[in-house]
């Protein structure tokens, strides 16, 4: 059985406060879990005795690449931080892991009644589970995120196991495909107590920020390192595509497994 742990960058509001919503799944076998855990865990003491940042902090890369609350108390200068992301995004990819990532680009959408993040979280079960089935066929899996967003992902996943109307592949008209890997319920937890939550929202920011500049949305957050620029951020996401899920969808017009809705 496979773990599914969710994170998000941006709001999934219309408007909202930002542009995109990044919905970001890291993935990992339950038989993989016990050693993935210790692994992370040593890597955690060896950046705390390397850069003296706290084990037990919670990694929140926005914050920490913005210099916010919690990690200003710790007076990391900025290329220190940069360090310390830099071996979080050079580690990750040792690990069996792997992350889908769906993003929502609102100024694009045209419906009052589009829903951020039900569509998100469709299109991630559905990705997941047909990537699933490729590799290790007859496989389950269980979605484990934070507090805030439990009830509105629980509509969602009980509808995909009763209706998931699918494209058919001649073109014409669609057939209900219900979700079949997903069992119980999506099952609360406490980022601050999840590494691999954590490392959801690592990924889910580069690819919100790479998407910014693809998209021709913004310009980056005025207190980001000047070091991250657009091909900065190439350079991490070739780190991380080996743990990527860059097969689940046939388009590939961005990059890194990265897909976009609306089309």
């Amino acid at each position: 059985m496979y773990l599914v742990y969710y994170d998000e960058s941006g709001d999934d509001g219309l408007p909202g406060a930002s542009e995109l919503f990044v919905l970001t799944a890291l993935r990992v076998h339950d038989s993989d879990y016990r050693n993935v855990y210790e692994e992370i865990k040593l890597f955690r003491s060896t950046l705390r005795k390397k850069y003296a940042f706290p084990s037990r902090s919670e990694l929140h890369t926005r914050e920490l690449l913005l210099h916010k609350k919690p990690y200003v108390a710790l007076n990391l200068p900025e290329h220190r931080r940069l360090d310390i992301l830099d071996e979080f995004i050079n580690f990750v990819p040792s690990l069996p892991l792997n992350f889908t990532n769906i993003v929502i680009n609102k100024p694009k959408i045209q419906r009052t009644d589009y829903d951020v993040l039900d569509k998100a979280l469709t299109y991630s079960i559905q990705r997941i589970e047909n990537t699933i089935k490729r590799d290790k066929p007859g496989e389950f899996f269980l979605i484990i995120t934070d507090d805030g967003r439990v009830e509105k992902m629980r509509r969602t996943s009980r509808r995909l196991q009763k209706i998931n109307y699918i494209p058919n592949s001649n073109g014409l008209g669609y057939s209900n495909k219900p979700i079949q890997g997903l069992i119980e319920d999506p099952l609360p937890k406490p980022s601050d107590q999840s590494y691999f939550i954590q490392y959801s929202d690592m990924v889910s920011y580069l690819i919100s920020l790479y998407m910014r500049h693809r998209l021709g949305i913004d310009r980056f957050p005025s207190k980001l390192p000047t070091a991250i620029n657009y091909d900065k951020l190439v350079d991490w996401l070739t780190v991380l595509k080996p743990i990527l899920n860059v097969v689940a969808s046939r388009e590939s017009k961005f990059g890194f497994g990265i897909v976009c809705y609306p089309k």
